[in-house]
């Protein structure tokens, strides 16, 4: 007895008809790779979002990037003007046509005003008198340059003026040192050769004078 079968044709596997099927699912799958990569990766700035800002400036270096722009204070002027008071003696002397004086005891205060034309060169007037045992009183006026070419050490071209009880002119050039304190007050030390021309003789005396002076 025979049965009646299948052609073998029949129960093969139909690949044809499963092929759209594996194409649909290899894109799926892949669709699907795609999203969990891009979900990893840092998203890029889009055009509506704001990038990030720069870090600010640490509060030690914005007041020293400050202070580089302003301008730097301009110093203050120096003084123009001084009042002096001095004292001198005259511990060598040697008259006219005469051998060298014994000392002559003699004591000069004086005060005096000046100001500077330039800021090393000053225009000064003292007035004062010399007082000596046994003599008349010496009035007189000395007017000088005085020339600051240092910081303590500074020359003089002054000219001694008496007005009684004769007038004559002596030559009173002097070389001086000087300490000035902040405040504007300072002392000086001051030698002086005095030349005197009296009757085609000649005077010479050698004297120091200590001063103390205010600049303003």
């Amino acid at each position: 007895m025979s049965a009646k079968q299948d052609p073998p044709s029949s129960r093969r596997f139909d690949l044809r008809s499963v092929f759209p099927w594996l194409v649909a699912a290899g894109l799926v799958l892949g669709t699907a790779g795609v999203v969990q990569a891009d979900d990893l990766a840092p998203a890029p700035a889009g055009a509506g979002e704001a990038a990030p800002a720069a870090p600010e400036p640490a509060a030690s270096e914005a007041p020293a990037r400050k202070a580089d722009t302003q301008p730097a204070a301009p110093e203050p002027a120096a003084p123009k003007n001084y009042v002096t008071a001095v004292v001198g003696t005259t511990p060598f002397y040697r008259p006219n046509g005469g051998p060298v004086a014994d000392y002559i005891k003699d004591f000069n205060p004086a005060i005096g005003y000046g100001r500077y034309v330039t800021p090393t060169v000053a225009l000064e007037l003292d007035a004062g008198l010399t007082y000596i045992s046994g003599a008349d009183l010496v009035y007189f006026l000395i007017p000088g340059v005085v020339w600051s070419f240092s910081t303590h050490v500074y020359a003089a071209a002054r000219v001694v003026v008496p007005l009684h009880p004769e007038v004559k002119v002596v030559a009173y050039p002097g070389l001086g040192g000087f300490y000035g304190f902040d405040n504007g007050l300072g002392f000086s030390l001051e030698l002086n050769p005095a030349v005197t021309l009296v009757n085609g003789d000649v005077d010479f005396g050698l004297a120091v004078n200590l001063g103390v002076l205010y600049a303003f």
